[in-house]
């Protein structure tokens, strides 16, 4: 099933990694050929430490690595795209 993400954070390293808010159902897994906002990504799934407000972990937010760190130039932070699970 394909997820709506908003796009927090775009850590520039090898490989890029593109941190996203999950807006609809938490739960998914990746399959063969994942995809984020059309973009071709590794089939891993990392959970940063990151925080909410209140200083508990935010369990919402997760981290996608590009297969080509050249697609980094399609993500704007604060956009909504969709996360392909298949």
């Amino acid at each position: 099933m394909n997820q709506k993400v908003k796009v927090e954070y775009i850590l520039n390293s090898k490989p890029v990694g593109i941190f996203v808010r999950v807006l609809d159902d938490k739960k998914f897994a990746l399959g063969s050929t994942p995809t984020l906002g059309g973009c071709a990504i590794k089939k891993s799934i990392s959970q940063p430490r990151a925080l909410k407000k209140d200083g508990g972990p935010d369990l919402d937010v997760f981290c996608f690595y590009l297969k080509n760190d050249n697609d980094k130039s399609v993500f704007v932070i604060g956009s909504v795209v969709e996360l392909v699970p298949e």
